[in-house]
């Protein structure tokens, strides 16, 4: 939630021009829309937001392993669509193997 608002804040001025899309690692959880407002989402309603193409997609690694492994939209245009990968702390990450 807290890279989210950080993007809003950058964003700010042309939020009309650049769509941001937040997954949860759970079925059912909150979702925030590029608006900030929160709604109740499941993953259907997720793949829905990521078949919209968002410039920006905030997600937790266990957000975006669910739609990797559910083999949805994010599964199938991964590879063609991403430029830029951030990884918060990294190195936690690959502590877990």
């Amino acid at each position: 939630m807290q890279v989210s608002q950080v993007i809003k804040s950058l964003i700010y001025y042309c939020d009309e021009l650049i769509s941001i899309v937040v997954l949860t690692g759970h079925a059912k959880k909150v979702a925030i829309d590029v608006s900030g407002h929160g709604n109740e989402s499941t993953i259907a309603q997720q793949e829905a937001m990521l078949r919209d193409r968002p410039d920006v997609i905030v997600s937790t690694p266990a957000g975006l392993l669910l739609h990797i492994r559910n083999k949805g939209f994010l599964h199938s245009s991964l590879k063609q669509s991403v430029e830029s990968l951030v990884v918060d702390e990294a190195d936690l990450i690959l502590s877990f193997g």
